[in-house]
């Protein structure tokens, strides 16, 4: 049975938070990679550098119910305890989505959506891995990225990347690793899915302890499930470094660049909209765009 301390070289106790300000520890986490690239490296500094006070947005329990949905999913996989099946359902809907619904009518139909898709995905984990091999929030840490890429190659050897993969299946014969992602939505997002940092990072951890990788989105959408493979190819991984190479740029530059051009740039979306470009124009598109 592997060892996921041992196979990926990141410590449960001491790894990083996504969210942790990347200067404190030198990770390089995707989420950090694509929030100062894809999305608006102003609105990462407001709220992981500057621990600018959250306003509540209209979306929030949108976002905590794909939460509460990954952390019941986390647990009845890994449910030693042999917890049933709808108390780990009811306490994260109570503790991560419940606080923030405040129509009871759209309460009841968020909490079927909610129920459903947690089935759903379950059901999909069962039918796909063998639980003998099935890995769950798995740590990894790649050291001294400058290392993988002359593109990487100015920058401080410090840096690492880091993360935890939703779900991960290592054949040590084979030597092959599939590595899924789940993304709780109300409708797919395949370019965005394309597009982002974490199938090129998250492969690369697999590949970097000499696995061949495979990486797989599921998007869990109302008690449906839509499957993506994502090409894994040279370009990519370059794409990667050059994206990290930015984000150490802006990081170690205290310059975090406003990006007002997409769905993310309204109260509707952005919790620090307020505190930026709130303070000197109206929200013209509060209601435009596309979720998470």
């Amino acid at each position: 049975m592997l060892d996921t301390k041992s196979l990926l070289g990141a410590s449960l106790d001491g790894k990083s938070e996504a969210w942790d300000n990347p200067l404190d520890v030198y990770e390089l986490h995707q989420s950090t990679i694509d929030s100062l690239t894809n999305l608006c490296a102003k609105r990462f500094e407001f709220e992981h550098i500057l621990n600018v006070p959250k306003v509540r947005t209209a979306t929030e329990v949108r976002m905590n119910l794909g939460k509460a949905a990954h952390k019941a999913v986390e647990e009845l996989i890994n449910n030693d305890s042999k917890i049933p099946l709808g108390e780990v359902l009811q306490n994260n809907w109570n503790a991560l989505v419940e606080p923030y619904v405040e129509n009871s009518i759209v309460g009841e139909r968020l909490s079927d959506e909610y129920n459903s898709d947690v089935l759903a995905a379950i059901s999909w984990i069962h039918n796909e891995f063998d639980p003998r091999f099935l890995r769950s929030e798995m740590p990894f840490k790649i050291p001294e990225i400058w290392q993988l890429s002359d593109i990487l190659k100015g920058v401080d050897k410090r840096w690492a990347f880091a993360g935890s993969m939703d779900l991960a299946s290592f054949d040590e014969d084979k030597m092959t690793a599939k590595i899924v992602d789940m993304k709780f939505r109300e409708k797919q997002q395949y370019e965005r899915n394309k597009s982002s940092s974490q199938s090129s990072m998250y492969a690369l951890a697999a590949a970097y302890h000499g696995f061949e990788p495979e990486f797989w989105y599921v998007d869990i959408i109302k008690g449906n499930v839509v499957e993506q493979k994502i090409d894994l190819n040279p370009k990519k991984y370059d794409w990667l470094y050059t994206k990290a190479a930015a984000s150490i740029l802006m990081l170690e530059s205290n310059i975090y660049p406003l990006n007002t051009g997409g769905w993310w740039c309204s109260a509707r979306w952005c919790s620090f909209w307020n505190s930026c470009r709130g303070k000197y124009e109206q929200d013209d598109s509060a209601d435009s765009g596309i979720g998470s």
